[in-house]
């Protein structure tokens, strides 16, 4: 399935993290990358406008830690995020 987001959105991919530790009791303790203060990181799965967007496919980028709408696609996890919530890409 293809997918293509409203302008100004953008479609991010997340990559798959370590597992998080869970304890008998059901407390899920994060793993060491999943620091509070962090960014979050992905690579671009799909934009508005190759003409107009800051980013292309397959760019890896950096947004806010909670920004975004989550969804699962063909068994990714995917954010749909506004284009200003981008923080940085890699060049």
């Amino acid at each position: 399935m293809k997918i293509t987001p409203t302008w100004p959105n953008i479609v991010v991919e997340k990559p798959k993290r370590n597992e998080t530790e869970t304890t008998a009791g059901g407390i899920i303790i994060p793993s060491k990358e999943e620091g509070e203060n962090q960014a979050e990181e992905g690579i671009v799965y799909a934009i508005y406008d190759e003409y107009e967007c800051p980013v292309e496919v397959g760019q890896t980028v950096f947004f806010k830690r909670y920004a975004g709408d989550v969804m699962k696609l063909e068994g990714k996890d995917l954010v749909l995020l506004p284009i200003n919530d981008l923080l940085a890409k890699e060049e």
